[in-house]
């Protein structure tokens, strides 16, 4: 039996949104985690992938969390930057935080692709964390944020909503929509 480690943390900016829960497993060098808007669901995830050997890349998923359990900007973002090991606190999870709080959450249709994007968001991650390949996946699901952190940092809001949007989509039809 490994070790388990659990995580939970609110997503989006100060609180707004749902919890997210994080279960890793940890046995020898490898790694299997599960992601989930309850801890039951995370375990469940996470079992899920150990019963399937479906591991994550040991040495660098799970890594840079800023400390003590801070808020997390979106799903993909946190799941991206927790694989490549960079802290949660990088310039790409400080541009989705200003994306949500100066332009999503300021309009009607903002607010139903938050919504919409956190029924999304754990289907993914899940999706992507399954796959042996998913190393890969996130080095160009980083790419791609940094393209929409520069929009959101020149203060093109609209450009930057609708790059991450078109991700997200994208993802999903990749991923998600053939399992």
């Amino acid at each position: 039996m490994g070790k388990h480690e659990h995580s939970k943390e609110s997503s989006f900016i100060l609180g707004i949104g749902p919890t997210i829960h994080t279960e890793t497993i940890k046995e020898s060098d490898r790694e299997y985690k599960g992601y989930g808007w309850s801890r039951s669901e995370a375990e469940r995830n996470a079992e899920s992938n150990r019963s399937s050997g479906n591991s994550s890349s040991s040495g660098s998923s799970g890594g840079g969390s800023s400390g003590g359990g801070g808020d997390s900007c979106c799903y993909v973002t946190t799941a991206c930057l927790d694989a490549i090991g960079l802290p949660r606190d990088s310039l790409e999870f400080r541009a989705m935080k200003i994306l949500t709080k100066e332009h999503i959450l300021k309009s009607f249709s903002g607010k139903r692709d938050y919504v919409l994007y956190q029924k999304k968001g754990p289907a993914i991650v899940q999706a992507i964390e399954s796959r042996e390949d998913a190393q890969n996946i996130w080095r160009s699901v980083y790419e791609k944020l940094r393209n929409v952190a520069a929009s959101i940092l020149s203060k093109n809001y609209g450009k930057g909503h609708q790059q991450y949007k078109e991700l997200i989509l994208g993802l999903e039809e990749q991923f998600v929509r053939d399992r």
